[in-house]
């Protein structure tokens, strides 16, 4: 804006300008505009370098059996509260019954043959190891009863990359805990 001392010379008039505050949201709007791609390049490198890193991350597939649970009843069954009445246990015992040692060298070794385990099957320290993984991989959960009397029900889940594999192992392992 111009300051005009005499009112009748418009256009002769060369007077200072006085700074006035600029409109800071039209300033970042045109930066934006000349400077776009400064921003751009960046976000799609990162958009880029992230879909690359998911590449490398290895899937893991879920598989999951159900099974009945025979003689044995969980302790919060308001039908079998009573100990005397009928023997219960928890399903932190349960899942230490189907997670046994014994029972996964059994299954991994006889039923299924996996070749990885057969490979180190002979170094104890090995076999620990990958014992204590294939535990960590597999879960048990109690499962919801169909009616409110009969035998409980369990839910074994595995994660393995190979989903053929992880639906082998519940299986191999419903087998071995029902027999």
């Amino acid at each position: 804006a111009r300051l005009f001392c005499n009112a009748h010379d418009y256009n002769n008039t060369t007077m200072p300008e006085i700074g006035l505050p600029t409109n800071q949201l039209f300033d970042f709007i045109l930066l934006l505009k000349r400077k776009l791609w400064w921003m751009i390049i960046p976000a799609l490198a990162g958009i880029a370098g992230s879909l690359v890193a998911l590449c490398f991350i290895p899937k893991r597939y879920q598989s999951w059996t159900k099974v009945e649970v025979h003689d044995v009843r969980f302790e919060d069954d308001p039908q079998f509260k009573n100990a005397q009445l009928s023997p219960y246990k928890d399903l932190q015992n349960v899942s230490a019954r189907i997670l046994s040692t014994d029972a996964l060298i059994k299954v991994i070794s006889e039923s299924l043959q996996w070749g990885d385990y057969l490979a180190i099957a002979s170094n104890p320290e090995k076999r620990k190891t990958y014992l204590e993984e294939v535990v960590e991989r597999t879960k048990i959960d109690r499962a919801k009863k169909d009616k409110d009397q009969g035998n409980d029900y369990i839910t074994i889940t595995y994660k393995d990359e190979d989903p053929r594999r992880a639906a082998a192992f519940v299986m191999a392992l419903r087998d071995h805990w029902t027999s």
